[in-house]
């Protein structure tokens, strides 16, 4: 014959733990009228204007599709290509100054370079 497991029991202590913190967690909790209410980030990067039904990708990416803006000469820009960018200019920006370093630092030895 199978033995039925018995059901997790929670130690006391910590149930009441549990309910003397709940006041503390929901004290910032608060109505909010719709007039009050702001609108998180997620809603503002949707184009409200087309029904998800309709077209999931325009709604979900619409805003953001308005207001990006490529490079010109660029097909795609992705954040990969803005990491490249300032990478470059990190780069150039240390290179250049190594440049007047004095002669025969490890800096003027990579300006040599």
């Amino acid at each position: 014959m199978r033995a039925h497991a018995s059901p997790r029991r929670v130690p006391l202590g910590t149930v009441l733990l549990a309910l003397g913190f709940w006041p503390f967690s929901a004290r910032g909790i608060q109505a909010q009228t719709p007039h009050e209410r702001v609108a998180s980030t997620l809603e503002q990067s949707v184009d409200t204007s087309i029904r998800p039904g309709d077209d999931f990708f325009g709604y979900a990416n619409g805003a953001w599709l308005k207001a990006a803006v490529l490079p010109p000469g660029k097909d795609r820009w992705t954040v990969r290509d803005d990491i490249n960018v300032l990478t470059r200019q990190q780069i150039k920006s240390i290179v250049d100054d190594a440049r007047i370093a004095r002669t025969g630092s490890l800096a003027r030895t990579v300006a040599d370079f």
